[in-house]
């Protein structure tokens, strides 16, 4: 198989070594006989709030130059994140991708993790896209929720039935046509990577000023109450949104402690 990498990173400098270097090394070592191809962006999204402020761009500039990814788009203008995800989705279709994954520059996958996701996939034909569960560290770093997070994160370009990927209709998930009729991927079959398979660490909501951004991005986007954690100004940190959990019908979230 030959899996495409979304890879996504704006000023998390500190988190690229960590979170890159895992699909460099199994790009590298085309592990179990698959093909690695890796298009990594660093573009501001409309409106997240904020500048570029540190080297997060140089860095993957720097590991395009020397061969360790295969394609790098660095910006500094503003774009939806659909846009930016779509434009890496048509060059790893361009160069022949079966699949691609996205992954953000605050998840930090074990080559372990890596192999076990190429050979689900792999035995796996029918499926068209995929779950993964992400061990979802809030707050203060050492915290993390109990329930695994499970987004989208698995897309093959083709389907059985001739279909094909063409876009990002929200932020994970994608949409196919075949040339007559458009679907979500929601149409699709598919299945979930639960975490006692793999369960990928992921640096996400934490009390510092991209957690703070990240609350005011997703108001802006879809309103108050449809973001899970809200800022608190006075304490300068986050908190789980009550708001939010009432109108889900969902309880507050448990939460464990690292020791």
């Amino acid at each position: 198989m030959k899996l495409g990498v979304i890879f996504c990173g704006f000023n998390t400098a500190q988190y690229i070594p960590d979170s890159l270097s895992p699909w460099i090394e199994a790009r590298r070592k085309q592990i179990g006989g698959n093909q690695i191809v890796i298009s990594a962006v660093s573009v501001p999204f409309v409106r997240f709030p904020g500048e570029r402020t540190d080297f997060t761009a140089k860095i993957i500039s720097d590991h395009f130059l020397k061969g360790d990814i295969d394609q790098c788009c660095v910006d500094n203008e503003p774009l939806e994140e659909t846009v930016v995800r779509g434009n890496s989705l048509n060059y790893l279709k361009s160069v022949g991708c079966d699949a691609v994954i996205q992954v953000d520059s605050d998840e930090f996958y074990t080559l372990e993790q890596i192999e076990k996701i190429l050979n689900i996939v792999n035995f796996n034909p029918f499926v068209v896209w995929f779950r993964l569960s992400l061990k979802n560290y809030i707050f203060d770093g050492k915290t993390y929720l109990e329930e695994p997070f499970q987004p989208p994160r698995i897309h093959r370009i083709k389907t059985v039935d001739g279909f094909e990927a063409a876009g990002f209709w929200d932020d994970n998930s994608v949409f196919y046509t075949n040339g007559k009729n458009t679907y979500q991927d929601r149409s699709f079959p598919t299945k979930t990577i639960h975490k006692n398979i793999v369960w990928v660490k992921h640096m996400t909501w934490l009390n510092d000023e991209r957690g703070r951004d990240k609350v005011n991005y997703q108001k802006s986007r879809w309103g108050n109450d449809l973001c899970s954690y809200e800022w608190d100004d006075e304490k300068k940190e986050l908190k789980f949104n009550e708001a939010y959990y009432k109108r889900m019908g969902m309880p507050i979230p448990n939460v464990i402690k690292e020791v």
